[in-house]
């Protein structure tokens, strides 16, 4: 009789756990895409820019995606915290918590600013340092990517005049509901290794020493949140980066990624990615599923480590 007692607890936390992520999935989606249409209504309009920092630019789109998402958290998850690009708590702060919303607004502004449409809203769920699920959504192409730790991937192009609340009841109900095959790279249909970089790497030259492999082809893309939701997706069968990134710009993509069986690592070290970290910079990375992952590093990890970047 003890044993069943233990069995059912542990079946009924299980529900409970899943039904609270499920909450928390919803409220993620719908405050995506709320927020996406703030930025796409700013996209069309003669906004201006203001610097961060040198070459880190930001507009009213990135601040007001910010607070329609934590408005969204805050109201209904007010236990949890949100690290935000445009809102970083301390690391005293932070490492009081287990249940963190990580959170780019807008992935990709100096393509925003540029009026290239490849940038994304990135919002990723983390517990003790290990990601539960990711959205991602480009409000220009009004295309939706979501995933995760049993969480199905997900993938669709809304249609502007839906109303988010009823789309995302419908959609999460239905891809919780239903268990969806992972596809294969193999289905991308190029015999060549196709692998997406950043459009600003391409541009200055940070891999040239893959030109000569004839088995690869590259392409540069804006946002790398946008480019891992292309990868979940299977447009590509890589993406790489020499240059820093933040907790922000990746996590949302991980998580994604983590729920399709893909790997992602920092180049610097090789290593998984844990989150809400004190320091939230990575340099470098790689990601895409395990045995492309193994033989790249095997071919090309010294020049990939020798050519890492740092913003120094």
């Amino acid at each position: 009789m003890e044993h069943i007692k233990k069995k059912l607890l542990v079946y009924l936390t299980q529900i409970k756990n899943k039904f609270h992520l499920n909450e928390k999935l919803k409220v993620g989606i719908i405050s995506v895409l709320e927020a996406g249409k703030k930025i796409a209504a700013i996209y069309q309009t003669d906004f201006k820019v203001k610097m961060k920092a040198e070459n880190d630019p930001v507009t009213l789109a990135d601040m007001e995606a910010h607070y329609t998402i934590l408005d969204a958290i805050s109201k209904n998850f007010p236990e949890d915290l949100l690290l935000s690009e445009e809102d970083i708590p301390t690391w005293e702060r932070r490492s009081n918590y287990k249940n963190i919303w990580i959170l780019d607004p807008l992935d990709g502004t100096r393509d925003f600013v540029e009026k290239n449409p490849e940038f994304a809203v990135s919002l990723g769920y983390v517990e003790n340092g290990l990601t539960k699920f990711g959205i991602l959504y480009n409000p220009i192409s009004n295309e939706l990517f979501f995933g995760g730790e049993n969480i199905p991937f997900f993938t669709d192009k809304l249609v502007s005049e839906q109303d988010p609340s009823a789309y995302v009841e419908s959609i999460v109900k239905e891809n919780l509901d239903t268990s969806l095959p992972k596809m294969h790279h193999s289905e991308i249909g190029d015999t060549k290794l196709f692998i997406y970089v950043s459009k600003n790497e391409w541009k200055d030259g940070l891999f040239r020493f893959l030109e000569n492999d004839e088995n690869i082809k590259i392409q540069g893309i804006g946002s790398i949140a946008y480019k891992l939701g292309l990868l979940a997706r299977n447009d590509c069968h890589l993406i790489l980066s020499l240059k820093p990134k933040n907790e922000w710009d990746i996590c949302a993509g991980v998580a994604i990624l983590h729920g399709l069986g893909m790997t992602y690592l920092d180049l610097e070290n090789l290593q998984a990615h844990r989150f809400n970290k004190e320091s939230t910079k990575s340099i470098g990375f790689i990601a895409g599923y395990p045995q492309l992952v193994e033989s790249f590093l095997l071919k090309y990890k010294p020049i990939l480590q020798t050519n890492l970047k740092d913003w120094s």
